[in-house]
């Protein structure tokens, strides 16, 4: 990568350089794989896969939880003080969800 792809690098949405890049192309992007060469790209796009697909299922999991706390809620049948326990209970457990499906290594 040279001094030309720099601005091409700051336009895009996101830009990736490699180890062996000038300063001006590393500098103007936003991901930089420090081995040379396109394995660290395809790493790093299988990470962000994986990522993605942990949100989606946190925001589901999230987003059903929450329905059905509100609707019981408004029907008369959690209390406030219930309300506040499981709602630390219910951050828990998405960070426990993320730790687990993060750590673990896609079997191809």
């Amino acid at each position: 990568m040279g001094v030309n792809d720099a601005l091409a690098l700051l336009e895009a949405r996101v830009g990736v350089a490699v180890q062996g890049g000038l300063e001006a192309a590393i500098d103007s992007s936003d991901v930089v794989s420090l081995r040379p060469g396109i394995s660290g790209v395809l790493e790093f796009l299988a990470m962000a896969k994986k990522v993605r697909r942990v949100l989606v299922m946190n925001f589901t999991i999230s987003t059903l939880y929450n329905c059905a706390g509100a609707l019981l809620a408004l029907t008369g049948h959690m209390s406030p003080l219930w309300a506040a326990v499981l709602m630390p209970l219910s951050a828990s457990s998405v960070f426990l969800g993320t730790t687990v499906f993060m750590g673990k290594e896609e079997r191809t």
